[in-house]
């Protein structure tokens, strides 16, 4: 069983919280980078359309599971703290 009431318990779920916090940011911001782009190139083949650049598209993906995973980092770390044991009666 883990001790709940440890130091290194509460540190821990400290520390997730703000990883999650700054992953995710960071995952967003990634995503409206690669949604925004800047100036993107055009495909005019048959119709005109923009290119969809293997860099962008990497951006996205790894700006998703960053959102994702930062997302998941700071409900565990709300879940450790609600989820504390109450202290023993004297």
């Amino acid at each position: 069983m883990v001790d709940t009431r440890s130091r290194r318990y509460e540190a821990a779920a400290r520390w997730m919280f703000w990883s999650g916090i700054a992953l995710f940011l960071l995952g967003l911001s990634a995503l409206a980078a690669a949604r925004t782009g800047g100036s993107g190139s055009w495909v005019c083949d048959p119709g005109c359309r923009p290119a969809q650049g293997t860099a962008r598209a990497v951006t996205r993906t790894l700006g998703a599971v960053g959102a994702g995973l930062g997302a998941v980092l700071w409900a565990v770390a709300v879940l450790m703290a609600t989820l504390r044991r109450p202290p023993r009666a004297p």
